[in-house]
């Protein structure tokens, strides 16, 4: 049988030596009736120089940074003109594939012509067996998505091996022309996030299946650090996706959940102190409205949390070391981890975690009685009380946070430290039940301004439904 012919598009900004190994990683997959091209988006670490030396690379430079929307558009643009291709591979540059990720992904697509888009199971290159996310879901009510099968483990081969879902990552996406050709491009609008769903989605309205495999491996991780830019990615094109795919009541309901969250968010981090957070919150939703779009280019300063001017001594806590202490959930499992190994070494014994719901099986070394969760994706105000309730009658001697960010929690607590990665030091944080008020006046006041903004947010995402001429309508 001949192997129809594949496009492999990568994009890169400054991962030198992640992109180099990507590329040396092709040369051993069984599928063999490809081309590479990788697009760069005018990297400065040397990037270019070294893309250069392989003679089977098609390299294009792009002379911006044009986000992972725009660096694919470039690369997928480029394939379709060729007029050669059935499907197009779409790689993050720092994934890192097995011999048989391609020809598993063409196997299942070639089964099916009503498969438009089909992506890997993405799998975490530390933690052994556990899954990333095989497809995801959209959460329209929350203004969110949720991986399909997030930190669980691997499935039997014997089981099911192909999924339907709303959208597949561009991470590991082999996309069919045709389908492509039918629904256009990307939106360039979103630059990060939301992009490959908001693809996913018109592929699926043409009249495609999206699916994920299981048979289809890359190794890609997902707990990279915080970004707080990315928030405001996230929040500006929720409101946009929304606008695109939703309409009447159903967009009145997503759209007023995602600006009642980010406006209580915005109110908490001003009252912590945060205050260029609270702007870059602020600013995503103000530029959805104004419509600025594409790559974010506000200046707002460093992103950092007032602190107390002295560093803990936690010399001064020995007598307390069996009490109980709490540690938040916002950081990576990496920082949640050096964060209690380091309390267990100054000897405190008496430890607790609390964490999302989805992110439970990457603690397997914590005991399962320590380890208090929570649905992120099911979190009511009524049952966000319920754990506040259940946090604070345990009366721990201290929260501590394992990245200097303020999380509603913290105003429960009698005392609330964070770690300080930079600094590498422990400080005590402003947030405690002495300033609870703060979490009263940011619920109320984030309701009231969510309600307000409703209706001109619903107004002006009108607009965003038609479609735009040289994106959603564009064919080749």
């Amino acid at each position: 049988m001949i192997e129809p012919k594949v496009c492999i598009v990568i994009v890169n900004w400054n991962k030198k030596d992640f992109v180099v190994s990507l590329i040396q990683s092709l040369n051993y997959i069984v599928y063999k009736n490809y081309d590479i091209v990788v697009v760069d988006n005018a990297s400065d670490d040397g990037s270019i120089e070294s893309i250069q030396k392989f003679k089977n690379v098609k390299l294009i430079c792009n002379t911006d940074n044009l986000g992972g929307t725009g660096g694919f558009n470039t690369g997928i643009t480029y394939a379709l003109n060729q007029n050669c291709y059935k499907y197009i591979w779409l790689l993050d540059n720092d994934a890192q594939i097995r011999s048989d990720s391609l020809s598993e992904l063409v196997k299942v697509c070639e089964g099916d012509e009503r498969i438009g888009a089909a992506g890997s199971m993405i799998v975490n290159p530390d933690i052994e067996g556990i899954v990333v996310e095989l497809g995801a879901f959209v959460s329209w009510k929350d203004g969110t998505w949720k991986p399909n099968m997030r930190n669980q483990l691997i499935p039997p081969e014997t089981e099911q091996t192909i999924f339907d879902v709303d959208y597949i990552a561009a991470c590991s996406a082999l996309v069919r022309v045709d389908a492509v050709s039918r629904s256009g491009i990307m939106d360039e609008r979103f630059f990060l996030h939301w992009d490959d769903i908001d693809l996913c989605l018109r592929i699926s309205k043409a009249g495609y299946r999206i699916v994920a495999v299981s048979t289809s491996k890359i190794y890609h991780e997902v707990e990279k650090g915080s970004n707080p830019v990315l928030a405001y990615y996230d929040i500006r094109n929720g409101l946009l996706a929304i606008s695109k795919h939703l309409s009447g009541i159903n967009r009145v309901e997503a759209m007023f959940n995602l600006l009642r969250g980010s406006c209580k968010s915005i109110a908490i981090y001003y009252l912590s102190g945060m205050k260029s957070m609270a702007k870059l919150i602020t600013l995503s939703i103000y530029d959805f409205l104004i419509g600025h779009f594409y790559k974010f280019k506000h200046n707002i300063g460093q992103i950092h949390l007032q602190r107390a001017d002295i560093p803990i001594d936690f010399k001064n806590y020995s007598k307390y070391f069996s009490s109980p202490i709490l540690i938040l959930p916002n950081g990576t499992s990496a920082e949640i981890y050096r964060i209690w190994d380091h309390m267990e070494s100054l000897g405190f014994k008496n430890m607790f975690l609390l964490i999302q719901d989805d992110r439970k099986n990457l603690f397997s070394d914590i005991e399962s009685h320590k380890i208090i969760s929570f649905d992120v994706y099911r979190h009511s105000n009524w049952k966000m009380a319920k754990l506040f309730y259940k946090l604070f009658r345990c009366r721990y001697l201290f929260f501590i946070s394992p990245t200097p960010m303020c999380l509603p929690y913290s105003y429960i607590a009698k005392k609330v430290i964070y770690f300080d990665k930079q600094n590498n030091c422990f400080y005590e944080a402003k947030e405690s039940i002495r300033m609870v008020w703060n979490l009263l006046v940011s619920f109320i006041a984030g309701e009231l301004i969510a309600l307000i903004l409703l209706p001109i947010t619903f107004i002006i995402g009108n607009k965003y439904q038609r479609p735009r001429e040289n994106v959603a309508n564009q064919s080749f």
